[in-house]
């Protein structure tokens, strides 16, 4: 049975309620002047596809598409709401199980929240001509392989790495150079995961939460295996951005079993 997570957001604008679905195929979003203006999901229910309402309404300054691979599902989606009235949601972001995501911005425009905690089966909230609340429903898949245990992470380069006792841990990096070669910043990922190296299958490690800052979507970093608080894990500095920009921040993932 699927879990609601509550809209989180504003309070203005009507309610809709997408319901629960097999998984989450397509997502619209659209820009307005200074918020998300429009979004619409397509959903998956066995070999249908099913097209969901607008939500919001589309402007001229155009609609992005974003795909989730047949192979792959949503898991984590970080929004920031306006600073001044928290009740328009200025940015998106959604992360695949493989650690695909769509176009988003890469520095914090507002006040965060996340939705995560398992696979991501439906969407409501609130709008009006905007989005005003995004919440989401997820599931807990009971075996392994849907929770990805036997899924690989996508084809990548340039990703940090880190060896910690008999897991190899990976985050981010690119998975299509770009047109102008190491002038651009090519098609980068985020996501990390851990390969275990007696059994050969790969786990999709936590997220950091709410509560902590996630590490945006990099690849290029400094990374080493280290030990913070007794912990051993991952620790990573800096890299490049989507926009081409350097990172200057640390980031440590512990690994439990290490």
């Amino acid at each position: 049975m699927a879990q609601k997570l509550e809209a989180k957001g504003g309070k203005i604008g009507d309610a809709w309620d997408d319901g629960v679905h097999e998984g989450v195929r397509k997502i619209y979003v659209g820009q307005g002047q200074d918020c998300i203006a429009f979004i619409k999901f397509e959903y998956v229910d066995g070999s249908e596809v099913v097209v969901g309402d607008e939500h919001g309404k589309k402007t001229l300054l155009g609609t992005e598409e974003f795909e989730v691979d047949a192979d792959d599902y949503i898991i984590y989606v970080e929004a920031f709401r306006d600073k001044e009235t928290e009740e328009t949601i200025v940015d998106l972001k959604f992360e695949t199980y493989k650690g695909k995501t769509n176009k988003h911005i890469e520095t914090s425009p507002g006040v965060k929240f996340v939705l995560q905690g398992g696979k991501i089966v439906g969407f409501h909230g609130r709008s009006s001509d905007v989005l005003h609340s995004l919440g989401a429903y997820v599931i807990f898949p009971s075996t392994p392989q849907l929770l990805g245990k036997w899924i690989k992470p996508s084809a990548r380069s340039v990703f940090a790495s880190a060896v910690i006792g008999k897991h190899i841990v990976i985050f981010g990096g690119e998975i299509a150079m770009d047109p102008q070669a190491h002038v651009g910043p090519g098609q980068l990922i985020g996501g990390t995961f851990a390969l275990d190296t007696e059994t050969l299958k790969w786990e999709r490690l936590d997220k950091l939460g709410e509560d902590e800052e996630t590490p945006n979507t990099r690849g290029w970093s400094a990374s080493t295996s280290g030990t913070i608080d007794g912990k051993k894990g991952l620790v990573m500095h800096g890299g490049k951005a989507q926009t081409n920009d350097r990172f200057d921040d640390l980031f440590f993932y512990g690994i439990k079993s290490a």
